[in-house]
C-alpha cells in the first residue's frame, strides 16, 4: 500500500500546476490539530507534509521524538468528496528510563480515509464535513498498533467578520479495547499578502501510556508562496498537565492538476 502512495506522490510532482480559478483558494488540513471542512477540487492532487519535534516529560522518564515526513495525500473526486492517504512517516524516539536511554526508530502506520463535505457555510449555519477511515498496520512493530483501527471525525467551520474564521472537530478512534476521543476549537485570521495566523485549543484522551487526557494550546503561521504552494510553522504546549508536553512543527503543501492516467480515472467521478 505504501508503494501505491509513493507512486501517486511521484506522479503529482511531475504534473503541471493547477490552472484556472475554478479550484478556488487553496485550503489545507495543516498546520494544527483541526481539519478544514474544504475538499480538494475534482481532478486535483494535494500533498501536505512536514516535520515534528516533540518532548514529553512522562512520569516514567523524559521522551523525545522527531518525525518526518508527516504526509497527507488528498485526491479530489467530486466537488464534495476526496480520498486521503496519510502517515506520520519515520519516527525516531529517545526515552530515559531509570537513567538509561532507550532508542527506537521506524515507520508509522498508514491511514486511508475519505472526506465528504456535508454542508457549506451559510448565513446562520456553519460548514460541516465528515472524515471516515482506517489505520492500516503497515508500520514498524514498535510504532504500529498491529491491527486495523477505524476512526471517524466531524469537522465544522464558520466565516466571521474582519477576516476571521472559526472551526473545530469532534473525533473518535477505536483501537482494541480503547476508544480515543478528541475535540478542538480553532480561530484563524488572514493578515493579507498570503499570510495567515491561527490559534487553537484541543483535548485528546486517553494519552498513550500517560494521563487520562491532555489539553493542548497550539498556534502558528502560514504563508502562501504561490496560488498552489504554502509553507507553515506551528508550536504547541499542554495546559496544566501533570506531564508537560510540547512540540514544534514545520511543513509545506502544494497542489497540482492530475493529468494522464490519473486524470482519466478521476474524470469518471467528476
Amino acid at each position: 500500500m505504501r508503494l501505491i502512495v509513493c507512486a501517486l506522490v511521484l506522479s503529482a510532482a511531475m504534473l503541471p500546476p493547477v490552472q484556472g480559478q475554478e479550484e478556488g483558494e487553496m485550503s489545507t488540513d495543516r498546520p494544527g490539530y483541526t481539519d478544514s471542512t474544504e475538499t480538494v477540487a475534482p481532478g486535483t492532487l494535494q500533498l501536505e507534509s512536514g516535520i515534528l519535534l516533540s518532548r514529553h516529560a512522562l512520569s516514567g522518564g523524559l521522551q523525545q521524538e522527531a518525525g518526518a515526513p508527516f504526509s497527507l495525500l488528498r485526491i479530489g473526486l467530486t466537488r464534495f468528496a476526496e480520498l486521503r492517504a496519510g502517515s506520520d512517516g519515520f519516527t525516531r524516539e529517545s526515552r530515559w528510563i531509570d537513567g538509561q536511554v532507550q532508542q527506537h526508530g521506524g515507520t508509522s502506520d498508514l491511514q486511508l480515509s475519505a472526506k465528504i463535505r456535508l454542508h457549506d457555510d451559510r448565513v446562520y449555519l456553519p460548514a460541516f464535513a465528515l472524515i471516515a477511515g482506517v489505520s492500516v498496520p503497515t508500520g514498524a512493530a514498535y510504532f504500529s498498533s498491529g491491527r486495523l483501527d477505524p476512526f471517524l471525525e466531524l469537522a465544522w467551520s464558520k466565516s466571521l467578520p474582519a477576516g476571521f474564521d472559526a472551526g473545530g472537530i469532534v473525533s473518535f478512534g477505536w483501537g482494541g479495547d480503547v476508544t480515543e476521543h478528541g475535540y478542538s476549537l480553532s480561530v484563524s485570521h488572514s493578515l493579507g499578502e498570503g499570510l495567515g495566523v491561527f490559534g487553537e485549543i484541543y483535548r485528546v484522551s486517553p494519552v498513550d501510556g500517560d494521563e487520562a487526557l491532555h489539553w493542548i494550546a497550539n498556534g502558528g503561521i502560514t504563508k502562501m508562496l504561490t496560488r498552489n504552494t504554502q509553507l507553515d510553522l506551528e508550536a504547541g504546549h499542554t495546559v496544566q498537565a501533570r506531564t508537560p508536553y510540547w512540540f514544534l512543527g514545520a511543513g509545506f503543501a502544494f497542489r497540482v492538476h492530475a493529468g494522464g492516467a490519473i486524470g482519466a480515472v478521476l474524470s469518471h467521478f467528476h
